[in-house]
């Protein structure tokens, strides 16, 4: 295939190829972290400490998602990116919101909401946040759109663990935060891979794949430092 610059473009399978097989993302697949919080019994502090640490990401997301509908100028990612957006806001319906249900769900767990959100984030979860912030540095919406990759084809087995942390040490066995999950990330995966359906060239394909490696490598930190934590 060729873009309308000429240049040779690969196919959105392709691109997918590269991007799922990548070391990082296996690493980032078969993090033991993800394993020990979904098959361990943490006490109460292991798990209010690792909410607290997620709250940040997840709290930052949605900037994340304008920002890159801001950077782009391609309709067909604008729309596409704006599905997940418009998911994670709630669907105007602030209540439905992701931060908002996240919130609501500790709460009605029993664990300490207040001192889960205020809970200082770790350098390491600094830094994942900072990624997702620079990789909109220069508008460039390429290297973004790796990172929302990285982000959402990992977001639900994230999810389902720490919803599962939770489950084995309150006994609560129904999480509206892991359930609305469950409901819409099909549609995000769905979103990604439609937006990388576009045409790239190669030196656009490298900048995708060069977000998503700075992705993958923030969170596989993250989960390095919440192991070293617990």
């Amino acid at each position: 295939m060729t873009s309308l610059t000429g240049k040779e473009t690969k196919s959105n399978a392709q691109i997918l190829e590269q991007l799922s097989s990548h070391d990082l993302n296996q690493k980032l697949k078969n993090h033991e972290v993800l394993n020990k919080i979904r098959q361990d019994f943490l006490n109460e502090e292991q798990v209010s400490f690792i909410l607290s640490q997620y709250w940040h990401p997840l709290d930052n997301f949605p900037s994340f998602l304008a920002g890159l509908i801001f950077c782009t100028k391609s309709v067909e990612i604008q729309t596409f990116v704006s599905k997940i957006l418009y998911q994670e806001l709630g669907e105007g319906n602030f209540q439905k919101a992701h931060s908002v249900v996240y919130k609501k769900t500790i709460y009605d767990v029993g664990l300490d909401l207040e001192k889960i959100i205020n809970t200082p984030p770790l350098p390491e979860t600094t830094s994942l946040v900072e990624i997702y912030n620079l990789l909109l540095n220069n508008l460039n919406y390429l290297r973004a759109l790796g990172g929302l990759y990285s982000t959402e084809f990992y977001d639900l087995k994230i999810v389902s663990s720490i919803g599962k942390a939770i489950s084995n040490h309150t006994k609560s066995q129904k999480l509206h935060w892991v359930d609305i999950h469950v409901t819409q990330e099909p549609d995000h995966v769905a979103s990604v891979e439609y937006a990388l359906s576009c045409q790239f060239d190669s030196e656009q394909e490298n900048e995708i794949l060069q977000g998503a490696k700075e992705m993958f490598s923030g969170w596989i930190n993250f989960f390095d430092a919440i192991g070293n934590h617990l």
